[in-house]
């Protein structure tokens, strides 16, 4: 089997593949992965590969790694992993996912990578096919990490999917609609502006640092929006947009991946509206699937308990999200370097959550103080060590000038005692010879 990098493969053989494929979806796109490599906050740096044999591409993986984190990974701003082409035999596959991950061991003892992860949207083909949810990744060696997600059926009518909503999400959607609050589809390229407007307030309001605007800007560009995303907008009665529902889509299914509201709305019902018309959209288009989202079943007095009973409120079943981990050959998070990129990630988060609440020149001026804050402790720490060594040195020589030095006793046994003892050896032998003569 042979190794090609993902730009010698070329886009139209890389994208058959995913297009065909019970792996494939949006984010493991040739274009979607380009996008992921022009956000430069994230600092992707591009890995993907393809294993082939002979002419036929027998699967491609989407693979990046991120320095700062010391990590890689089959991203895409969301979770992807190996995508192998369609028909694919079990014992083929087996040698295929063998070759793949002794090419990733292989680029983690080159990268000196920690870890490998990988995941799979639980609305795949293969994913909705796996009988008893068992993760197909632990039979090459991988750590088991999946999580659980909400699936939609929308094979069920429309007057079914209602009565699958609970009764609270009912009541808030009939209060938005009576209040004149509407909900339409919108072009992402027409919607950045405000889009990235309505994160950035939403992000802050939850403590959460926003994301890079180059990754809607991106969405907008890069791929096809109109035909792998699908960019929900409320509107207020006065005809403002006060919330956007962005979900992403691929062949019979959808799912829920961003979301962002005006603070003034959150009790109008609008993010129950703009849900159930995404739900509806995804229907009328022809989706048999819509992933609700990721929930954490036991999450109790945190954010994660608050984000599953919103999404619970949708109906929807429980499946198994795979995600699978491989350590490879380096630092450990514990260890210093691990620390080091903590600290460094979390002062990168706090620069951009500083700059969204309290503006770009207020940041700037906190950044020029705590640069010449650290220079300055940097130069006391200096002077510090200087003066040590300075102090050590005059000590050492008052030591010498105020304490008497012990004169150095020269061992006995050197040259002129081994003569003399020998000298006085034979002298004694001589007298003894002459003792016993006489």
């Amino acid at each position: 089997m042979e190794i090609v990098a993902r730009h010698d493969l070329g886009a139209e053989a890389w994208d058959r593949i995913v297009l065909s494929s019970p792996d494939g979806w949006t984010w493991a796109l040739y274009d979607w992965q380009e996008m992921i490599l022009g956000v430069e906050r994230w600092r992707m740096q591009e890995q993907g590969f393809a294993v082939k044999k002979g002419s036929q591409v027998l699967a491609v993986v989407p693979l990046h790694y991120q320095p700062d984190e010391n990590y890689l990974t089959s991203s895409g701003w969301g979770w992807t992993g190996p995508v192998l082409a369609d028909g694919i035999s079990s014992k083929l596959e087996k040698k295929i996912r063998g070759a793949i991950y002794d090419r990733i061991v292989d680029l983690g003892k080159t990268l000196r990578a920690r870890v490998y992860l990988e995941g799979a949207p639980p609305i795949t083909r293969r994913s909705l096919e796996n009988k008893w949810a068992v993760n197909p990744c632990i039979a090459s060696g991988l750590t088991d990490t999946s999580t659980q997600s909400l699936i939609l059926d929308l094979t069920q009518s429309e007057d079914e999917l209602w009565l699958g909503l609970s009764q609270d999400a009912r009541q808030q959607i009939k209060k938005a609609e009576k209040n004149g609050y509407t909900v339409n589809l919108c072009s992402w390229k027409d919607n950045v502006d405000r889009y990235y407007q309505l994160h950035c307030e939403t992000y802050t309001r939850t403590g959460v640092p926003p994301h890079p605007r180059a990754y809607f800007e991106g969405v907008a560009q890069s791929v096809d929006p109109e035909k792998y995303t699908a960019l929900w907008g409320g509107v207020s009665p006065d005809g403002e947009v006060i919330a956007y529902h962005n979900d992403c889509c691929f062949g019979d299914a959808a799912l829920y991946h961003t979301g962002c509201s005006s603070p003034e709305h959150m009790v109008s019902g609008i993010n129950y509206l703009i849900f159930w018309h995404a739900i509806l959209g995804s229907k009328r288009a022809g989706r048999k699937w819509y992933e609700i989202g990721e929930v954490f079943p036991g999450a109790k007095g945190n954010k994660e308990e608050g984000l599953s009973i919103f999404k619970s409120k949708f109906g929807g079943e429980v499946h198994r999200y795979f995600r699978s981990s491989l350590a490879l050959s380096a630092t450990s998070a514990d260890s210093a370097v691990g620390k080091k990129i903590a600290m460094k990630n979390w002062l990168r988060s706090g620069k951009v959550l500083v700059t969204e609440v309290l503006g770009v020149k207020f940041t700037k001026r906190i950044a020029i103080i705590a640069r010449s804050a650290i220079r300055l402790v940097r130069f006391g720490l200096q002077t510090i060590k200087f003066m040590r060594r300075v102090a050590w040195g005059m000590y050492s020589r008052l030591r010498k000038v105020l304490i008497p030095q012990i004169p150095f006793i020269r061992p006995f046994w050197g040259r002129e005692e081994l003569a003399t003892l020998a000298d006085s050896q034979n002298t004694r032998t001589d007298w003894q010879e002459n003792e016993k003569r006489y």
